[in-house]
């Protein structure tokens, strides 16, 4: 069986919570994000973060410890279907 991509469709504009919610903390103390990253690390040997604001996720202390590619959406402001255009492109597997 071939390996699959993960890919996290982080670019949203964040208006129904108002702030960026993949960087809220849960009550063991990890973020959104963190707790995701580390359960699809066990199953995904790639996990690409799509989103509007590449520099916020390189920044992003976590993001170093796992093996993530963040990439910026290839298309503005074109929604989900383009986030995942975008995961698309950048994955080096088929699936």
């Amino acid at each position: 069986m071939e390996k699959a991509s993960a890919i996290i469709l982080a670019g949203g504009k964040n208006t129904r919570i108002g702030t960026n919610k993949t960087f809220i903390q849960l009550p063991k103390g990890e973020t959104i994000l963190q707790d995701t990253l580390n359960v699809l690390q066990k199953i995904f040997p790639e996990i690409i973060i799509v989103t509007n604001q590449k520099e916020v996720y390189l920044s992003y202390g976590s993001c170093g410890k796992f093996n993530v590619q963040v990439v910026e959406d290839l298309i503005k402001e074109s929604g989900p279907l383009g986030g995942i255009f975008t995961g698309l492109c950048y994955s080096v597997s088929k699936h």
